[in-house]
């Protein structure tokens, strides 16, 4: 019994902190992408969702933006803000984040993408920014295991078994994603 409530309010302490994180993410991801306007002299747009145009029914993406050309129409480069806790530089970007920027290229038609991260160390804000490329190889591992896992979560609730074969094949994808399409991270101090 104890452990069950001891288990019940390490579950609650978690769902708060996640909710403090979202609230901070709304609240902040504003700033951040004035921020990333300002010092790239661009405007983002605020995107929907974006269904995938081989997999309308059963994939999508929703860019946190997508930059505008000159004329005011889209470009192929979209964005994807992160804020992380207050004096900490975040993950970076780690694999899920990796395959979230790629399934959203594929949604959006776009060929490149800013991972930017909002720092707040103490007064200072940092933007990091990432460019990634479109990755086609690593788009067809993942896009049949995320076809996999939507029919399986359609079917029912239960844990979705990964194929070690499929995640060795994943992770190869992914390490010639991150030597061939991932730039260096670029930090500009006194943002926002």
């Amino acid at each position: 019994f104890f452990s069950i409530m001891a288990n019940a309010d390490d579950e609650d302490e978690l769902i708060d902190d996640r909710r403090q994180a979202m609230e901070r993410g709304l609240r902040l991801e504003p700033v951040a992408r004035r921020a990333y306007e300002r010092l790239f002299g661009v405007r983002v747009e605020e995107s929907g969702l974006h269904l995938h145009p081989r997999h309308p029914t059963a994939l999508a993406a929703s860019p946190d933006g997508i930059v505008l050309r000159p004329d005011g129409g889209l470009s192929d480069l979209i964005v994807e803000i992160k804020v992380p806790r207050e004096n900490t530089r975040g993950a970076g970007l780690t694999d899920a984040y990796l395959c979230q920027l790629q399934l959203t290229m594929a949604c959006t038609g776009t060929r490149r993408a800013d991972f930017v991260v909002l720092r707040e160390l103490g007064a200072t804000r940092q933007l990091a920014v990432t460019r990634v490329e479109r990755d086609d190889a690593l788009l067809d591992v993942m896009e049949p295991q995320l076809l996999d896992f939507y029919a399986e979560a359609k079917e029912d609730d239960q844990p979705f078994p990964i194929d070690s074969i499929e995640a060795a094949q994943l992770r190869s994808a992914l390490r010639d994603a991150r030597a061939e399409r991932v730039g260096e991270e670029r930090v500009y101090g006194g943002v926002g």
